[in-house]
C-alpha cells in the first residue's frame, strides 16, 4: 500500500487499486479496499478520491487515461501571466446625455456586464479561488495571490464599490 509519508504535501491521488482485505463484518468474509493507506495519504494529500469499489482493469485505464488528458488540456490553456480575454465593443451614445448623473446612469445601464466566473477562468484564476457573489461580483482568495507572487505585477488596478 502506498502510505501518507511517500507523497508530496498536496498531491493529488487517485486510487484505482482494488485489493481484497479479510473483513469479519462483510457477508463474504472480505472488504474491498484501494492501493492507498487513506488514514496516512489524507493527511498529505491536497485532493484523494475514494476507491472505485467493484472495477474492473479497463475502468481503471479509461479513468488513468481520462486524467492524463484533462491534465494535458490543462496545460495547453494555462499559461501564467498571459490573459485571454475578450473585450466587449463600446457603443457611443448619439447625442449623449447632458447631466452628469444622467449620463452616468444611461451608460451603465447600455452594457451588459461579463460573468465573473467568465472573466476568472480568462485571467487564470481557479473556480477554488474565487467566492462568486451573483453573476458580477466576487471576492478572490488570498491562496490566489500566493500562487501567483512569482508573476511580475500588472500595469492597472480596478477597485470598485
Amino acid at each position: 500500500m502506498v502510505k501518507g509519508e511517500w507523497l508530496k504535501e498536496g498531491a493529488v491521488v487517485i486510487d484505482c487499486g482494488i485489493n481484497h482485505i479479510p473483513d469479519d463484518s462483510k457477508a463474504n468474509g472480505m472488504r474491498v479496499v484501494g492501493d492507498v493507506h487513506y488514514p496516512s495519504a489524507k493527511e498529505k494529500a491536497g485532493f484523494i478520491t475514494p476507491v472505485p469499489g467493484g472495477v474492473g482493469p479497463m475502468t481503471v485505464a479509461m479513468l488513468m487515461e481520462n486524467t492524463v488528458q484533462s491534465a494535458k488540456r490543462f496545460l495547453k490553456t494555462y499559461q501564467p501571466g498571459k490573459w485571454n480575454i475578450s473585450y466587449a465593443k463600446l457603443k457611443p451614445q448619439k447625442p449623449q446625455p447632458s447631466v452628469t448623473f444622467f449620463r452616468d446612469a444611461a451608460i451603465a445601464h447600455s452594457f451588459t456586464p461579463k460573468s465573473i466566473g467568465r472573466l476568472a477562468r480568462e485571467v487564470g484564476l481557479f473556480s477554488e479561488e474565487v467566492e462568486p457573489y451573483g453573476t458580477t461580483r466576487a471576492k478572490v482568495r488570498l491562496e490566489a495571490l500566493n500562487r501567483l507572487k512569482t508573476q511580475p505585477n500588472g500595469k492597472y488596478l480596478v477597485v470598485t464599490g
